[in-house]
């Protein structure tokens, strides 16, 4: 699990920014939100350009240095890449992870979207590596932390990282947690605006569709409150298309209210993929008030993927729900939970949107 993330220099993030999933307390309700210390299901809440999903991009960043065209293949422009006010330093990212008890800390920089200036890993406390790519030189570390004893060493781009390397020519037994933290990359996936429309929508009820899951996914609509029932049509092209099952069909794909289909991406993008750690960029943008508490209470259920879900609604931040040490403000002076923002001890009963309306946690 991820465990804490810091980014500093990246498009809005000048200072050091940390989100720290570890900083859980000892609140005697909401605990489903809560796995071995570790915060497994968080709310991202700011304000209009706040830099939530900026956040979720940088959050993602590391998925290029595994597959260079993976979550952030559309957000590559360097000219945005850097902060503005940064001048030519670098961003610099570093991720802690624990698989099975095993702390990994992997940090790197880059002065371009996809030009690593420095990467090092560290498991357990111990330097696995620290690689200059500008030189291309292993300025240290011991490789035998990730099976790497005898591995050529000889090693030369900036474009794709050490690591990458690494976990390509280390046989996957003998890589320990090199492996585990590629498996936990692969299946790090992000949900916002960039992978929603009528391109993304039509691919993902294509999908839906082919792998017989259409029954599957009318259960899900069912039970957000989209009582439909949905049938599979064979176009004259041969094709499968998706309708809404009434005496006249109606195609799912041109119908579908901006709040279904937020249903049918949460669905294909969490139901039909094995996920270990989810972003969603305003996951609730088009969901009326109970389905966006349904949709909390549904990431809640799981303790192998993490979530975290950015959001401006307000009235998500209800104890019975989310406990205060899982609800994360961002805002200039970073990013802290409602529990870290205040001294106030809030107890199951405290009408915490009441307080946080009324500045408790500013």
């Amino acid at each position: 699990m991820l465990k804490r993330f810091s980014v500093k220099g990246y498009r809005c993030f000048k200072d050091l920014t940390t989100l720290d999933l570890s900083t859980s307390h000892d609140y005697q309700f909401g605990r489903r939100n809560v796995h071995d210390g570790i915060i497994t299901n968080a709310l991202l809440l700011g304000r209009n350009a706040s830099g939530k999903t900026n956040f979720g991009w940088a959050l993602g960043n590391l998925c290029d240095n595994f597959y260079p065209a993976g979550i952030n293949a559309r957000t590559t422009d360097d000219a945005l890449f850097l902060n503005a006010d940064s001048g030519s330093s670098p961003a610099e990212f570093e991720y802690v992870f624990v698989f099975d008890g095993v702390e990994v800390r992997y940090a790197y920089k880059k002065d371009a979207s996809q030009r690593l200036v420095g990467e090092n890993l560290i498991v357990n406390d111990e330097l696995a590596f620290s690689y200059d790519n500008k030189s291309a030189r292993l300025e240290g570390g011991d490789l035998r932390l990730v099976g790497g004893a005898g591995l050529n060493q000889t090693y030369a781009d900036e474009y794709v990282s050490f690591i990458s390397y690494l976990v390509n020519s280390i046989p996957a037994r003998e890589s320990g947690v090199l492996h585990d933290l590629r498996d936990f990359v692969s299946n790090m996936h992000m949900l916002t605006a960039n992978n929603r429309g009528p391109r993304a929508r039509q691919n993902a009820i294509k999908r839906i569709v082919d792998n017989e899951r259409v029954g599957d996914l009318e259960s899900f609509l069912n039970r957000f409150g989209v009582s439909e029932h949905l049938l599979v049509r064979q176009e004259p092209d041969g094709t499968r298309s998706l309708y809404f099952d009434h005496r006249r069909p109606i195609s799912f794909a041109d119908a579908c209210s901006s709040g279904t289909e937020t249903l049918l991406m949460i669905f294909y993008w969490y139901e039909m993929r094995d996920n270990a750690f989810y972003f969603i960029d305003e996951f609730d943008a088009y969901c009326h008030y109970e389905m966006a508490e349904k949709l909390v209470e549904y990431f809640s259920e799981s303790d192998s993927c993490q979530t975290v879900c950015a959001t401006h609604n307000t009235s998500l931040v209800k104890n019975d729900l989310m406990r205060p040490d899982c609800v994360f403000l961002i805002d200039k002076s970073g990013i802290r939970s409602l529990a870290d923002r205040t001294d106030r001890e809030i107890r199951l009963g405290n009408n915490t949107e009441k307080l946080l309306r009324g500045g408790e946690f500013d």
